[in-house]
Order: C-alpha cells, then structure tokens, then sequence
C-alpha cells in the first residue's frame, strides 16, 4: 500500500498501520480498501492503538515512522536519517508521546499530565530541562529541528519541516 508522505504510519514487516487524526470511517474504510492492515487514531485508548499494532507485528518490528525519525517500537530504539539516538527511559516516553501527536503542541501541563502523570505543577523545570536534552540529541547534527516550541511555551515534534 502506498501513502501520502509524511502521512503518519507504522510498518510491522509488511503490514502498514496508519495513523489517522480524526475518526473519519469513510477515509478509514478507504485506506483499508487500498491495503493498509488497520487504522488507529486518538479516538482510541493508547493501549488498543498499541495492541493492534503488536498483533500485526507477531515476531516483526512495528516501527512508529515521522520523516526522517523512525523508532522501533518494541526495542525501544529511535534513529533519525539512520543514526541512531541512545535516550533515557523519560526522553524516550516524551519523543513517543509527541511522535504520536505529530504536529499538534503540546503544553507543559500536558506534559506533565502524560508523560510524569501528575496532576499538578510541581514547581520544577523538568519538562524544559528533558525537552533541551531531548532536542540537542535528536535535532543535533540536523539542518532543521523536529521538536518545536509554540508561541514560547508549547512543544511539538514537526516531522515534515525539512521536507
């Protein structure tokens, strides 16, 4: 199955996964009739979108694909154009939540909220001080970055700046 570039989606080996922003069934009926193995979206709880794709994989190496940034979804690895990026296990949980939600900012409090589930704001500088590692070790070495800020206080993975 071909798709659009920069169209978000998952291989499993041969199987393709699309990622789709809104529940839309009629483009979700016509990416399965033109071949894609399933669809998931943000209408779906995290765990059934990942369950899916597991299911599909069945021994192979579902992939989470934004560009030129691929991370391998059961080995937990992350390469951009081929290089690979070694991150720590909060890095990696934020580079996935914002490779899932390509192109939307995302808020310090959503951060939070998702990624160190809390309910608050402590006070601290954690979510600036993993987003300047995260950033220095993904874009580092790049022509153009792929995490964002928005308006100086949002974040967002942009997968198709440099295309």
């Amino acid at each position: 199955m071909r798709h659009a570039p920069g169209e978000p989606h998952v291989r499993a080996g041969d199987a393709m996964i699309l990622w789709q922003r809104t529940d839309d069934p009629l483009a979700r009926a016509h990416a399965l009739d033109s071949g894609a193995q399933d669809v998931v979206g943000p209408w779906m709880h995290e765990a059934e979108a990942a369950a899916r794709i597991i299911r599909l994989a069945q021994g192979q190496n579902p992939r989470l694909v934004r560009g030129d940034l691929v991370i391998d979804l059961l080995e937990r690895r992350v390469e951009r154009s081929g290089r690979a990026i070694p991150l720590l296990a909060r890095e990696y949980a934020l580079l996935l939540h914002l490779a899932r939600h390509a192109g939307q900012p995302h808020s310090r409090e959503d951060l939070l909220r998702s990624i160190w589930r809390l309910d608050f704001d402590p006070g601290t500088n954690s979510v600036e001080v993993h987003m300047s590692r995260l950033r220095a070790k993904l874009d580092r070495g790049h022509q153009w970055s792929m995490l964002r800020t928005v308006k100086g206080r949002d974040y967002m993975l942009d997968p198709g700046a440099g295309a």
